[in-house]
């Protein structure tokens, strides 16, 4: 294991060597115009883009992300639960293709756990998706 300090220095470090393996959100490859210096990972013939593969856990790698704000007396900004809220709503259904991220929506119809709109687990594995 070689330890960087950054997602740039990673991902140049990964292409620099063919025994290299290193994980990074796709976005990140397209950010730092790495996508024609890095071969993804394809697992059992899954593309790491493949986001249907993805929800029903034939891709098995993901990053989950997180958005929360403070509530109590004192602590609460309203426009940061306006933002939230706001994420939360346009997230839900968004075009995976277009922003790299596997909507709540798509998830949702593909057996993962939420409480309100927060994700807690992934679908059992199944014959479907094992």
């Amino acid at each position: 294991m070689v330890e960087v300090g950054s997602i740039p220095d990673m991902l140049y470090k990964v292409s620099r060597s063919r025994e290299a393996v290193g994980w990074e959100v796709l976005s990140m490859v397209e950010k730092y115009n790495m996508e024609k210096k890095l071969k993804l990972l394809r697992i059992n013939g899954y593309a790491p883009h493949d986001y249907k593969a993805l929800a029903v856990l034939k891709y098995p790698f993901y990053r989950v992300y997180n958005i929360t704000t403070w509530d109590g007396p004192g602590v609460e900004n309203a426009k940061a639960i306006k933002l939230v809220e706001y994420l939360i709503k346009e997230m839900e259904n968004l075009d995976p293709a277009r922003f790299g991220f596997a909507s709540p929506g798509l998830l949702k119809k593909a057996g993962w756990k939420f409480k309100d709109t927060e994700l807690i687990g992934s679908p059992k594995k199944t014959s479907r998706n094992e």
